[in-house]
């Protein structure tokens, strides 16, 4: 196991596992078994890049007298940086929309048995949509549809 040494001279161990350190260097063109001083050093600048970015959006959070950080504070802190800026909304953005594909998907196991219609056709039932005029590319279809039954 790496042993770091902080600012008052004692040993630490490691703040993130070395297995996603080690990742990290070979994505970024490193050797395939890099230098234990340099996952080292690895962990020690991401650490510090997260306790300063959270120390930041948390004095944000208190200007505006919130005790809890939000997301806008983190964009706030990167504002600076428009790569990192860029990223954190790109993946915001790609967990807002796996969110909503996830919940598509749900099915209620009790309204299986009973025949009883999911959530997401509820839902479009009471905004009278029709399903099948509505989507476009592959039919989505619930397990009363296909014909599934106990």
């Amino acid at each position: 196991m790496l042993t770091r040494i902080d600012r008052s001279g004692k040993r630490k161990p490691p703040t993130f596992p070395y297995e996603d350190l080690e990742a990290m260097l070979k994505a970024f063109g490193d050797d395939i078994k890099p230098l234990a001083e340099t996952v080292r050093t690895l962990d020690d600048i991401v650490s510090e890049f997260i306790i300063e970015t959270s120390a930041e959006a948390e004095l944000r959070a208190r200007y505006a007298g919130r005790a809890k950080t939000k997301v806008e504070d983190f964009q706030f802190a990167l504002r600076k940086d428009p790569k990192k800026l860029g990223r954190m909304t790109e993946l915001l953005s790609m967990d807002r929309t796996l969110k909503m594909k996830r919940k598509a998907f749900q099915i209620d196991e009790t309204a299986i048995g009973k025949g009883e219609m999911t959530t997401a056709k509820r839902k479009r039932a009471k905004k009278g949509e029709e399903e099948e005029e509505e989507e476009e590319g592959p039919v989505r279809r619930s397990v009363e549809d296909v014909g599934f039954e106990d």
